[in-house]
């Protein structure tokens, strides 16, 4: 079975209020309208009734004062006032005060016929209607006494209940109609009206069901406009996660894979000395010292691998607990002096323009400056090495500047990638700054995590720049 799209009961019953609403303004309006039009045509008809009941009463004034007996000048009176809406009767007798108009009295005679048993049950069923239908319109007949009897005008109500039927006749049709169209119109009105919750029903079942990459909704119904655009931010957000977390997963099967490339090598050359040894294979000892030199630096080389990962995890984590104000330009004096000896020949120089304070984590920053400083060394190899420490207004800039061969355009591009290294020869620091690939992305998120940025200029076999721009404390 089909299931029921999304608020389709509440649509259905939007639907029925609209049908609902509207048969009752119909209702009312019709209502209104035919009261209206009724009471004008009663009162009308009632005027008409009460000035044929004057000219009855000023006709009998004038036959009696001519000598003439009711018998004589009745039928007269019925011949000029009886018309279409009304209807005039004449008695020869006194009527009770109680007494309903009677039907008319042949025109010739004037004498009342007695209708069969049952036509006279018939007439008396139709007369309590007409006089039901008189008393809803306002209308009741006149008397007018005369010395020999009596006249009365009454109004003829079969054309208002011929009117009546017609009416009703056009109205319930009409009425019917009005309804069909009030549920169908109120169907589509709704459709259209709930479509966003609809869409947006639907699009939150599909994130429910693991689609983290919605696609955005057209704001169609501009009454749900915030609900829509409430949903494509919703929309915009997840995508922008599902992203980031595929960017992420992307970068950390990568950074597992370099990683367990980079461990690896030196344990795959460690290993295989150590079975050499164990199998008695070196018997020279100058050899075996070689063997033992080069086991010792491929472990530096994965101690410093190691270090470097687990300080590169660190700066993934949230903002360090660590921050201090501090001067920078001490903090990069020691790193200067720190790494001296391993650039040779004085190839480090230090330009400190006064204090620089700065509010950071002096070891994230500290370490940042040390990986570029080596990165210089190691790819400028005999350059001399420039670092400069100076505060402009609210920064603070720590350069450093070396004429190595220099790096291209695409090298800049991915300097930052874990892992990455680039293609110049190494300095003559030796293996003290083997490269682990790592440095600069540290630097980066260093820096990044005290509010400041990094940015490299070159300029192939002329000059490498490095600067970091730092708020000033």
């Amino acid at each position: 079975m089909r299931p029921n799209p999304p608020f389709a009961a509440f649509g259905r019953r939007l639907a029925l209020g609209y049908a609902v609403l509207a048969v009752a303004l119909i209702a009312i309006v019709a209502g209104v309208a035919t009261a209206v039009a009724f009471h004008f045509y009663a009162g009308v008809l009632d005027q008409s009734v009460d000035a044929a009941a004057q000219k009855a009463r000023a006709l009998s004034v004038q036959y009696r004062r001519q000598g003439l007996t009711l018998a004589q000048y009745g039928p007269r009176i019925v011949k000029e006032l009886d018309r279409s809406q009304i209807h005039v009767f004449v008695h020869g007798f006194e009527p009770p005060p109680n007494l309903l108009p009677a039907p008319p009295l042949p025109r010739a005679s004037g004498e009342l016929p007695r209708p069969p048993p049952t036509r006279r049950v018939i007439r008396i069923v139709a007369d309590r209607k007409i006089h039901a239908v008189q008393m809803l319109l306002g209308l009741h007949p006149r008397l007018v006494r005369v010395p020999d009897g009596l006249i009365v005008v009454t109004p003829d109500i079969r054309a208002i209940s011929h009117l009546l039927a017609v009416y009703f006749a056009v109205l319930v049709p009409a009425g019917a109609i009005a309804v069909v169209l009030a549920w169908l119109l109120g169907l589509r009105i709704t459709a259209r009206a709930i479509a966003p919750l609809r869409d947006v029903t639907r699009a939150l079942r599909r994130i429910a069901g693991g689609d983290l990459t919605p696609e955005p909704l057209l704001e169609r119904n501009l009454e749900f406009a915030d609900l829509t655009s409430a949903y494509n931010d919703v929309a915009f957000r997840l995508n922008a996660a599902a992203a980031e977390r595929q960017r992420n997963e992307t970068q950390m099967r990568q950074f597992i894979a370099d990683a367990g490339h980079e461990l690896r090598t030196p344990l795959t050359v460690v290993m295989g000395y150590l079975d050499m040894l164990r199998a008695g294979a070196v018997a020279d000892q100058s050899a075996v010292q070689r063997l033992y030199a080069t086991m010792l630096a491929e472990s530096r080389r994965m101690r410093i691998t190691i270090e470097k990962l687990i300080f590169l995890a660190r700066l993934d984590q949230p903002e360090s607990a660590s921050v201090a104000s501090f001067d920078l330009s001490d903090e990069v004096a020691r790193v200067v002096g720190t790494l001296a000896p391993l650039a040779g020949q004085d190839r480090l120089r230090l330009h400190a323009a006064g204090p620089a304070p700065v509010e950071a984590d002096r070891g994230e920053l500290g370490e940042a400056i040390k990986n570029i400083i080596e990165n210089a060394i190691r790819y400028a190899p005999q350059s001399p090495i420039d670092v400069g420490v100076t505060r402009d207004g609210g920064q603070v800039r720590v350069v450093v500047t070396d004429r190595g061969p220099g790096m291209t355009p695409s090298e800049i591009e991915h300097v930052y990638d874990r892992f990455y290294r680039g293609s110049a020869p190494t300095a003559g620091g030796g293996d003290a700054i083997e490269g682990s690939g790592l440095g600069l992305a540290i630097a980066k998120r260093a820096v990044e995590r005290a509010g400041g940025r990094i940015a490299i200029t070159s300029r192939p076999g002329i000059e490498t720049q490095v600067e970091v721009t730092l708020p000033a404390k």
